[in-house]
């Protein structure tokens, strides 16, 4: 018997160093991460999750894995203080309009993100003037954005480069320093033109394979979108904020006011908004064991909120609003590869330069 009892120990306490021993996903590594990061003992998690501390202390020397890729991808727009769902009666006013033209000001942002959803960059923004009428006595280095121009408002080769080296590369070399970090990275871009392929000693960059953006670039998998449905929602809180801090403004005249700066601060604010979850979640397709959940339940509330501060607006088009009429704003605007392949051939020289800038501006999703 004693033998017996013997034996079922060893075989125990086997299995327990056995299970001890299993082999961690990334989604186990996160939360031990993120626990210790909360400031739980090593002692504590051990016992809770039944691992060997030494596992433990090993997955926070490691912790590069997920925190050092990231990932960038660049946004068109059109905005402008005139251009709603074509539903709302401010819309109708607008073609009333004898001689409307619906203008094209276009504006592009280039968002970038980390895997483990706890870092996105300070947005990239390229307008087609660098010195805009609304812009007239700021500071641009203050802005909420890094702020860039060329004569179509792309993200050229040589605009790209500008952004990687004074920018992307101090922001997130910053990043890994305050998490005690080396800084060694993985950037994953798109194939395109406007992407470059340039070097550099602490960053690997990744060229996606051609025509997989829409299947597994994460920033394509949710993040842009979720950023435009936050844009939406601020954009139309514009006009709420407008007319409780004037009460002779009505819907139409606060919406006119809506102007470049008042875009830059939206976007801003909607990439801020855009939480840890979806940032991760959104590398499903491209790294499906870094991806800790998939839910549709933060999307419905998206457009739950849009519809909250709709509703507040009232009337025509709002009171009523739906998903179609929300996803009308980002319908794409298309750009043949004929168009953009001519622009990046032009000579970078151009890159700069400014062009007249057109009083109104038009917000539209591309």
């Amino acid at each position: 018997i004693d033998k017996k009892g013997k034996s079922r120990n060893v075989i125990r306490k086997h299995s327990d160093m056995a299970s001890k021993r299993r082999k961690l996903n990334l989604k186990e590594k996160i939360k031990i991460l993120d626990e210790l990061k909360a400031g739980e003992k090593i002692a504590t998690i051990s016992k809770r999750r039944n691992i060997h501390e030494a596992t433990i202390r090993t997955i926070r020397r490691n912790e590069t894995t997920i925190r050092k890729v990231v990932a960038a991808a660049s946004t068109g727009c059109f905005l402008s203080g005139k251009k709603m769902p074509s539903r709302t009666y401010v819309a109708k006013q607008e073609k009333s309009v004898k001689g409307f033209k619906v203008a094209k000001e276009r504006i592009t942002s280039l968002l970038c993100s980390n895997a483990s959803g706890d870092k996105m960059l300070k947005p990239l923004l390229v307008n087609k003037n660098l010195n805009p009428r609304a812009l007239k006595g700021i500071d641009k280095t203050k802005l909420p954005v890094h702020w860039m121009a060329n004569k179509k408002a792309w993200v050229t080769a040589s605009l790209f480069k500008d952004w990687f080296l004074n920018h992307f590369v101090p922001e997130v070399r910053e990043y890994l320093r305050s998490k005690q970090l080396v800084f060694k990275v993985l950037l994953v871009i798109d194939n395109t033109p406007g992407h470059p392929d340039i070097s550099h000693k602490n960053v690997k960059i990744m060229f996606l394979p051609p025509n997989t953006t829409s299947l597994i670039q994460p920033l394509d998998q949710g993040i842009i979108a979720t950023f435009k449905r936050y844009y939406v929602k601020n954009s139309f809180q514009h006009i709420i904020n407008e007319i409780e801090t004037n009460n002779e403004m009505n819907v139409i005249s606060a919406w006119k006011t809506f102007d470049l700066k008042n875009c830059i601060d939206c976007i801003s604010c909607s990439v801020r908004e855009i939480t840890k979850t979806t940032l991760n979640r959104c590398w499903k397709n491209l790294w499906a064991d870094v991806a800790v959940m998939d839910t549709e339940n933060e999307t419905l509330s998206e457009y739950a909120d849009i519809f909250q501060v709709s509703h507040a607006i009232g009337g025509e088009g709002f009171h009523d609003i739906t998903i179609e009429d929300i996803n009308e704003l980002f319908e794409n605007v298309v750009i043949s590869d004929d168009e953009i392949l001519q622009n990046f051939a032009e000579n970078d020289c151009n890159d700069n330069k400014e062009i007249d800038e057109d009083s109104t501006f038009k917000r539209c999703w591309s």
